[in-house]
């Protein structure tokens, strides 16, 4: 059961890691084909910058004015690298085709800046919960340790306690020896239940002290049927 339990536990958490290696893995993908969409952006924007003219003598360079509303210039302060946000793009055919492949060139690189930062809140996410699970798994077999050390030392004492009145009922007698005469002593043969115990203490002993628990073979039970 044991050794179920921790093939399962290995298995999640090697399933976490594959799903956290295959999140970042993505991520850099991303973020490589990011820069790589900026780079042809930048470059797109200097082939279609309008060129600047020079005024002839005597004539002054005419400037057009674009009254831009509020709400769109605070909608660019919020969204740096979505420069068409709300733009109607029912007024895509009165624009040139240099104008549409710059629309889509730079709506190509808010979707995926906009994937890149999703993909970073969901790695966020796995990490902090990974850190969660393993936070309570370390609780729940600090507890259990506990548990576990505490119900053995309650046995070990019941078990002593059971043997230290097994020992006073089984101690042979000794018959104080008359005037001139020897000591006469009543020799009694260890119970099986005696023997069985102390093997059972030996055990618990010894897992106690090493963490496992080996057969003692060199211990006998005998039983003596003329006594």
């Amino acid at each position: 059961m044991a050794c179920s339990d921790k093939q399962r536990k290995d298995g999640e958490s090697l399933r976490r890691s594959l799903l956290l290696a295959k999140t970042r893995a993505a991520a850099a993908s991303e973020k490589s084909e990011l820069l790589k969409l900026k780079r042809e952006a930048m470059a797109l924007m200097k082939r279609i910058a309008p060129e600047e003219v020079e005024p002839s003598a005597g004539k002054k360079r005419k400037v057009i004015k674009t009254i831009v509303p509020r709400g769109l210039i605070e909608i660019m302060i919020l969204y740096p690298h979505m420069p068409f946000y709300g733009f109607p793009e029912e007024t895509l055919p009165n624009r040139s085709q240099e104008f549409h492949g710059f629309y889509a060139r730079r709506k190509a690189i808010a979707d995926k800046i906009l994937e890149y930062e999703q993909g970073l809140d969901e790695v966020e996410v796995i990490v902090t919960r990974g850190r969660n699970e393993r936070s309570g798994l370390r609780r729940s077999l600090r507890l259990a340790k506990t548990k576990a050390a505490a119900a053995l030392e309650s046995e070990i004492l019941k078990l002593k306690r059971e043997a230290k009145a097994l020992m006073k009922r089984i101690a042979p007698e000794e018959v104080q020896p008359a005037a001139g005469k020897k000591r006469k002593v009543i020799k009694t043969l260890m119970p099986r239940e005696a023997i069985a115990f102390m093997y059972q203490q030996a055990l618990i002993k010894q897992f106690s002290v090493k963490g496992y628990a080996e057969d003692y073979t060199q211990v006998e039970v005998t039983d003596n049927d003329e006594n």
